[in-house]
């Protein structure tokens, strides 16, 4: 029976260093993510990039809630371990002790990508609004353009209707 429960044990902490090291691994993929410099050349590209971002977001939150599962099974681990007395042995006191590194390794990291993400987001807000910025002035410009060339002509009217007709249309 002991033998059993150690066994038991034993499988419950390796699928925990399986897990943190798959998290590990996801950070490390998301990287990539959240140390881009690319904004956009336009406010259709910047909007592509913000997508993937708010993807990559969800996929955060998820390994987010990983690796709260891992911080509780790493606890329950050890409040098993105080149970029994600390009658493990070197070999499972010292898995135990990997487990809790790898553990507060991923967390480390994921803060890390966590500061990243957000910066990554500031930097996509800013693009927006430079890009929307941009817009605005090109529609202002032209729209400028097409009242100056309005007010370019020298037609004033000929008689009373032409000057109605034209004050309406300036109106």
């Amino acid at each position: 029976q002991d033998r059993f429960a150690k066994l038991e044990e034993s499988i419950r902490k390796n699928a925990m260093l399986r897990e943190a090291r798959e998290v590990e691994a996801w950070i490390q993929d998301s990287e990539a993510v959240v140390t881009c410099q690319e904004v956009g050349d336009d406010m259709d590209h910047v909007e592509g990039l913000q997508k993937q971002y708010d993807d990559f977001r969800k996929d955060m939150l998820a390994q987010e809630v990983r690796i709260a599962e891992l911080e509780k099974l790493c606890h329950q681990l050890r409040e098993e371990d105080d149970v029994t007395g600390g009658k493990e042995d070197a070999k499972f006191l010292a898995q135990q002790k990997k487990v809790e590194e790898i553990l507060s390794c991923v967390k480390g990291q994921f803060l890390e990508t966590e500061k990243k993400a957000q910066e990554r987001k500031k930097a996509l807000e800013s693009a927006e609004e430079i890009h929307k910025f941009n817009q605005e002035t090109e529609d202002t410009k032209a729209w400028m353009t097409e009242k100056s060339l309005m007010m370019s002509q020298l037609d004033l009217g000929n008689d009373l209707a032409s000057v109605q007709a034209l004050q309406r249309k300036h109106e």
